[in-house]
Order: C-alpha cells, then structure tokens, then sequence
C-alpha cells in the first residue's frame, strides 16, 4: 500500500502562504512566507513573492525590503526588477520605476516593463543604454552583416492593426533574427533613404516589442503608435561594407529608385529581393492601374541592381525566370523559399473571443480568408451558394464567412450584397479580427474556401490544413503547390463548376471527419521557424558562393540601335508581348539624379556611364547621346572622355543628338565620363546639370551598325 506523502514543516508552510496568496489574503500569506524564510533564506523567488504579498497589502516598506533580499541572491534577475518597478510606481516614486522598468527589460528585454514604460509616458520607451545597431550582438572581427529592410513594415502598421500577409512574412524574420549571429553574420534592421543615397538603422530590440504588439489578441493602438515614434526617433546612419548582405523582404516597389544600391553594390555590398509574386504584371486586370504602373517600374529597377533573388514559391520563381528570360538581356539567379503553413505564433490570451463569433460558430459555416478585392473572386462564391440555396434550400447550406478587409474594385460585389440583403443573412463580413478570433473560426468551420484567380502563395490554404479543414481553392498558379492533394480544386472562371464541388461536399458531410483525419495524419506543417531558417541560410550560402565573383552591372546594350531610359519607355516596353526591356537606366554608374518620364539629369558636374557590349577589347566605337541642358543656362558644354578619346560637346535646352567616338574596355565594358562646364540654369532644390534621354553606339567596323544607328536616330527624332 503507497503511503501518503507528508509535507515537511517548511513546505506545508510555504504551500500554505501560496493558498493564502491564491485565495486573496495577502496579509496571512506575506506572514507565511516570513516564517518560511526564516528557516530558508536563499530562495529569491520566494523573497519576491513575500514582496508581492506585503506590496497587496500596503506595506510598502517591508516589500521593498523582501525585493533587496532577492536581488542580493540573483542580482540579474529581471523578474525582480519588473515587481521592484511596480512597488516604486504605487509608491509614486517614478523616477524610480522607470530605472527598474528600464533594468528588467535590458536584463532579457522583457516585454511586461516594456510596456510599463510606454504606460509612464511615450518619452519613455527608449531604453538607457540600448544600444540599437549593435543588436545587444557587438561586431566580432571577420564577421559580416545582413542589413534586413523593415520599411514597409513600419509603414504598414501606422495605419492597420493587423498584419497582412507580406508584413507577417517581415515580421517573422525579424522575431527569428532576434536570436543572434547566424553563420557568422549579424542581422540588423534598417530603413534606407535611398532619395538621400543612405540608410537608417533601426534597434531590433523595440522592433521585436513592435512585433509583440501585433501578436496580443487586441493590439493597444496608443502604446503602438508610442513604439513606432520611438523607432524612428532612434535611427543612427550605418555604412554597409564589402561582404555584407542587403535584403528587402517586403513590398520593394514602395522605393521611388534604387541607385544607392549600385553604389553599395560597387562596394562589395550583395543585394537581394525577396519576391511574393508578379501578379501586378502578368495579371494587371486584378490591380490598380497606379499600382501596376509602380511596381512594373520598380520591379526592372530592382532587378537590374539585384545579385540574386528569393521568391515565396516553386511557382512564382519560375514565374521569375520566365520574365528574366523573356524580357530582359540579362541573368539574375532565382531560388524558391516557399513560405509556411502556420499562422504566426501568438502571445496573450487565446481564448478572446467577441460573442458575435461564437454565436456565428453556432451554425455550420465555410469560412474564406483574404482581402475583399476582384482578384480573390469573393462573387464566385456568391454565385455558387445562392444556387446552392436554390437547389438545396437554405436550411442545408451552411452559411459563408468572409473575413478580410475591403480591398479595391469591389464596388460591384458591395452593390450587389446590398441589394440582395446577403450580409448578416446567410453572408457575414468580419474584419479587424485577432489572430486568436481568426483561429477560433478556423477550428469552428465546417471547411473553407479559397476561389481566388492568381496567387503568389495563398496562405490561408495552408492556414485551414494546419488546423485540419478541409479546403476547395482554385485551382491555378501556386495554389496547387500550397495544397497538394489534401485541397479539392476548382476553375475560379466557371461558377458551374464550382456549384459541383461544392454541392458535393455539402451532400457528403458525413465524409469530412475523414478528410480531417487525413490532414492531421498526413499533412506536413512548414513552420515558421523553418521558414526564417531557410531563408537567411539561402541568402548567406549564395552570398558567399559570389563573394569572390565580380557584380555584375545589368546593363547590357546592343550595337546599332538607339537605347532609351526614361519611365515612360520603360512602360512602353514593358506593354508589349514581344519586346525585351533594353535600357540605358542601369548605365548610370554614378553622378545621377533618378530617372524621370524622358531620361535622367546629371546631380553633379562629374558623372560616368558604364555599360556592357558584345564587342572586344580596343575596339573603335562611336556614341550618339541625345542631351540637353536646363534653360537660362550660359556657356553650358560637356567634356566627354571614353577610353581616352576626348569630345568637347555644346549644349542646348532643346535636347540633340552629338557624337563622339570612344574605345570598348576589359570584357566588353564601355566606360564614359562626363564633365559639366559653365553656368547651369536654375532648377529648384536639386542642381542639375546635363540631362540625357537616349544613348547609342556602333562598331566603326560595321556599315550595317551605323546605318543601323542613324536610321534608328531619324524615327527617334520623328517620335519627338
């Protein structure tokens, strides 16, 4: 017979203190835990819980006395110092309990003094001592830096209060780098202003808090929008240097141009873009024409400085290669990192839930998760249910769920779910959810649905597989890679079609548990975790297979044919099936202000072109620039030097065709300088000095190359 285990003396005191404590006595339970001390006087965490007790009992002085005690054992310990801040708090010293606030969350960044420090005061949240750049993670000698962008992250959140799927995909990154060195390198945030040719560094510490925020059930907008000031008030300027890593991983075509990246890149610097898709470009009746306008001209920008590129899928990087091969002269390396199938890992209370959910999750529903926008075809599932209602009536079909915010050119299905009186019917529209309310409708749905036209990824697949329900999505570009055979596929263009999955689904309710059963048996989560791993050791294993390599520059010209620059050839170019995009953008070595609509002006009076031909070494060229010069400008003329061969050239505010004659380099490199001479006129706040639109060249040893040239120059100029 097992005998019943008897407490010793101290430990049936101590389990008494604790039940005292529990039960809301803390006078009884701050006299137990003395009587327990007094017979074991090295145990700090029982020193801080006599602390809590004489603290909830207004005995202040013989908490703060209990909280020394403690610290004298475990003088590092930033428990301590959070419960001594708030003794000092309640006791009105503030002062005081900022430093022990600000001591707690030095010792393991921990995030309750966090945000008693934004609660004090929003001056407050920087922390003393914090040193930004340096990570906590001090430079060791050899090592190398990825300066990781969290721009568009920062920009995002000032104006939403969750995390949509690319910020969650830079928010995770960032949690993951928290950690340390990784192969020798240390990751560090930043903000680059490219418009003034530098970057900001940011502190990762505030940046993780940041990323807390938003993974609270309910975000607290105020201690966010304190976080953020903070953030940007702490920015130092940081140099990126030979063998390091520039990466982006949000939204790149928010950046109006990308010459810096060149300079650093002539550094030794490696640039690389994390890709989530081209819909914007293969799919533009889905975007905003702007937006399409936008990303189309950031995108060769970035691609002509980039040294290699990441991409969410299998499907977007062959989508990548393809738009390399077939639209631009020039190789850039793509590897896919296909993103997880988890939700971001959540703090706080996952149990808050909003009545109005729980009562939705009484009824049978199919739940669809993404933005209300014409791309992801929320009228299709319209179309499929109302003749689902029809032929089934509506006591057997569930009711839909969509949650997501508005999105754009949804005007029709606004219109249309209003005249028909669909929404809080047998139709609910939630948005401005937790992550915990999203996984609460996750694991309450009879399945989901995912009908949208193009993806890059599609993640609330795999989301709605991670959490074991089954899903019906389309059945094209990358959404078939995210769901495997786990997923039941339709045509997002034929409602009919949908209308028979669907139907089948529903009349056949009794099969879904083993469809359940088969995910949760046989599916395999990608987390996040493996995701971050595989995305840094990527990007440091290609990073140092080119460290010996020499950059390439992208800029590749063809002979006898006049090249353009400006954004509104590159649009034009960009618009037409059959054409690769062939610009002098690229060429601008250095000495430039960014491209405009019709070319680009010289930001300095010395600036250099540089760009690769298919010629040999020493061979004779001859240039044609078309350029001008500002109006009200005197004696303006540009000292032209290629291969040491010297032009002295006039200019004009009307732009003109001149020529020059140079020699190729090294590998078929062709390197032009120019100098500005006289008086510029004036131009606002930027000087500017030459301005070019259009560049070419021919072999002297070709006929057909000149001939070629000059026929090009005469429609050019009709053009004009």
């Amino acid at each position: 017979m097992k005998l019943p285990h008897i407490l010793s003396g101290s430990k049936r005191t101590l389990q008494e203190a604790n039940n005292a404590r529990d039960q809301g006595h803390p006078h009884i339970a701050a006299g137990l835990y003395k009587k327990y001390l007094a017979e074991n006087p090295s145990k700090n965490q029982i020193w801080v819980q006599a602390g809590n007790a004489y603290k909830d009992c207004g005995k202040f002085s013989e908490a703060l006395s209990c909280y020394e005690n403690a610290l004298a054992i475990a003088p590092n310990d930033s428990d301590i110092f959070l419960q001594r801040g708030h003794l000092f708090k309640l006791m009105g010293r503030r002062d005081e309990a900022i430093k022990n606030y600000q001591k707690s969350y030095l010792l393991d960044n921990n995030q309750n003094a966090f945000k008693e420090l934004a609660s004090l005061d929003e001056s407050e949240i920087m922390i003393e001592n914090n040193v930004p750049i340096q990570n906590n993670y001090p430079y060791i000698e050899g090592s190398s830096t990825i300066w990781f962008d969290v721009t568009d992250l920062l920009l995002y959140v000032k104006h939403n209060n969750t995390l949509s799927g690319i910020q969650r995909v830079v928010a995770n990154l960032i949690s993951y780098a928290h950690s340390g060195y990784i192969d020798n390198y240390r990751i560090v945030p930043v903000v680059p202003d490219y418009s003034n040719f530098a970057i900001k560094g940011s502190s990762i510490n505030l940046l993780v808090q940041l990323v807390r925020l938003f993974d609270e059930p309910f975000l607290d907008r105020k201690m966010a929008n304190r976080l953020i000031e903070t953030i940007e008030t702490s920015y130092v300027d940081v140099c990126p240097a030979e063998g390091d890593i520039l990466t982006t991983a949000g939204a790149f075509w928010i950046y109006p141009h990308y010459d810096y990246v060149r300079e650093l890149r002539k550094e030794g610097v490696r640039f690389c873009v994390f890709v989530h898709d081209l819909i914007q470009i293969s799919n533009p009746e889905y975007c905003a024409p702007e937006a399409r306008i936008e990303f189309q001209t950031q995108w060769i920008d970035i691609l002509s400085v980039c040294d290699f590129i990441l991409a969410n899928s299998n499907f977007v990087a062959q989508d990548v290669r393809n738009y390399i091969e077939n639209k631009v002269n020039f190789h850039v390396p793509v590897y896919p990192i296909p993103l997880p199938t988890e939700l971001k890992s959540k703090s706080g209370n996952t149990n808050a839930v909003r009545r109005h959910l729980t009562t939705i999750a009484k009824e049978n529903y199919v739940l669809c998760v993404s933005t209300l926008e014409i791309r992801k075809n929320h009228i299709y599932l319209i179309k499929v249910w109302e003749k689902l209602i029809r032929e089934l009536g509506e006591e057997n079909v569930p009711r839909l769920v969509f949650v997501g915010k508005w999105g754009w050119q949804i005007d029709e299905l606004r219109s249309y779910l209003d005249e028909n009186g669909y929404v809080d019917d047998w139709l609910f529209i939630l948005n401005g959810l937790s992550d915990s309310e999203l996984e609460f409708l996750y694991k309450n749905a009879l399945f989901t649905a995912y009908p949208s036209f193009a993806e890059g990824f599609g993640l609330p697949i795999g989301e709605s597989l991670v959490y074991g329900k089954p899903c019906v999505a389309s059945n094209t570009t990358s959404m078939p890679e995210v769901g495997g055979r786990f997923v039941k596929y339709i045509d997002p263009f034929n409602v009919e079609d949908g209308y028979k999955v669907f139907r089948e689904v529903i009349d056949n309710k009794s099969k879904l548990p083993q469809w359940e059963d088969d995910i949760r048996e046989n599916f395999k989560v990608k987390t996040w975790h493996s995701f971050c791993s595989e995305y840094f050791a990527k990007m440091i294993s290609v990073a140092c297979d080119l460290r010996e390599a020499p950059t390439p520059i992208h800029c590749y010209l063809p002979q006898g044919k006049i090249i353009k620059g400006g954004t509104k050839d590159l649009l034009r170019i960009a618009d037409s099936s059959d054409s690769k995009i062939i610009l002098f953008r690229a060429a601008r070595d250095f000495g430039w202000h960014p491209m405009e609509a019709w070319g680009s002006w010289a930001s300095a009076r010395r600036a250099r072109l540089v760009f690769d031909t298919p010629l040999s070494k020493d061979r004779r060229i001859k240039v044609f620039m078309n350029a001008c010069c500002p109006p009200q400008s005197e004696n303006p003329h540009v000292v032209i030097n290629c291969a040491g061969e010297v032009k002295t050239q006039n200019l004009v505010d009307d732009p003109k065709f001149f020529s020059f004659f140079g020699k190729v380099g090294d590998g078929g490199r062709v390197v032009i300088d120019i100098n500005s001479r006289g008086k510029y006129g004036p131009t606002g706040h930027r000087k500017c000095y030459v301005g070019l639109s259009a560049i070419g060249y021919a072999d002297l040893d070709s006929s057909a190359d000149r001939i070629n040239l000059l026929e090009d120059i005469t429609f050019y100029e009709k053009d004009i």
